[in-house]
């Protein structure tokens, strides 16, 4: 359960800093927002988990992983009528880019090296279970190019007879690093519900 901690520490920690609610920040599957998605929605999801060791056959008693986590950014453009396409329309998407370089900006000062998050995460590990390593933590790594999103990015569907445009942009950002070591006898012995 390391991998759901993590992503419930991460989603506690940018819901603070960045004073997000439920609609606008929460840990999902995948990098889509919810239906409920206000203007803004940071989705929290599984990024690359791996052994920190070479694998000893018959000479392991512990589990020593690396865990990262994704935060995929939604950002709901302007409507902007297809007759008045144009400046006015290229004006909106530059605005519209601004604003998802700045919130990734934000993300990173958040989330990057960030110990709370970690405490926040071992706060999700329940009992005397080994938690993340304190001084082990998140590292940003790269940053998908800006997306152009169409309509059912956020679970609307568009009529058959309505060519669909692009209603906002995404980004996916990767972070890695954070580890935690557990003995094999505690495997699956720890876990806590959202509260």
């Amino acid at each position: 359960m390391s991998q759901s901690a993590l992503m419930r520490g991460v989603r506690d920690r940018l819901r603070t800093v960045l004073s997000l609610g439920q609609d606008e920040c929460d840990v999902q599957r995948g990098p889509r927002p919810t239906p409920r998605a206000g203007p803004v929605f940071l989705s929290v999801h599984p990024g690359e988990w791996r052994s920190h060791r070479d694998f000893v056959p018959g000479g392991s008693y512990y589990s020593d992983h690396v865990h990262g986590v994704r935060i995929t950014i939604s950002l709901k453009t302007a409507q902007i009528p297809r007759d008045r396409w144009g400046e006015e329309f290229a004006a909106a998407a530059q605005d519209a880019i601004l604003a998802l370089e700045w919130l990734s900006e934000q993300v990173c000062l958040a989330v990057e090296g960030n110990i709370a998050l970690i405490n926040a995460a071992n706060a999700y590990i329940t009992g005397d279970a080994s938690k993340f390593v304190s001084g082990e933590l998140l590292t940003f790594v790269f940053g998908t190019v800006p997306e152009d999103q169409m309509p059912e990015w956020w679970g609307a569907v568009v009529p058959p007879n309505i060519t669909p445009q692009p209603q906002g942009l995404s980004r996916t950002m990767t972070f890695f690093g954070a580890r935690r070591i557990r003995a094999i006898a505690e495997l699956g012995s720890e876990w806590e519900e959202d509260p």
